[in-house]
């Protein structure tokens, strides 16, 4: 098994990882935002790395953001249950208005 890793070790990067994923993701933004049938002028796409809660902290300084939307997942704690980890915290730290929608799961 170690062999088998080995051989591919060469072809993983962390920045190819980032880029693959940064593609994917702004593919499904894109996908959610045309189905919407929005103005494209009313919105920006922007795609950060690091610690979730301080990137998207300093995103709204930057984009001089009027309303946080975001989804949460929850998936340890009670508090994190109800609101996903990086939700909790925003909603704790978060300087403008933060709407958060969860998805509805069959469990």
């Amino acid at each position: 098994m170690i062999d088998k890793v080995a051989r591919y070790t060469d072809k993983i990067t962390v920045a190819k990882y980032v880029s693959e994923t940064r593609e994917y993701r702004f593919e499904e933004i894109a996908k959610i935002l045309t189905t919407s049938k929005r103005d494209s002028t009313l919105y920006r796409t922007v795609f950060r790395t690091g610690v979730p809660f301080r990137e998207i902290l300093a995103a709204i300084e930057e984009e001089k953001a009027d309303i946080l939307v975001m989804g949460t997942k929850g998936r340890t704690g009670l508090a994190d249950v109800l609101f996903g980890a990086t939700a909790e915290k925003m909603f704790r730290r978060c300087p403008i208005p933060l709407l958060s929608l969860r998805m509805k799961t069959n469990v």
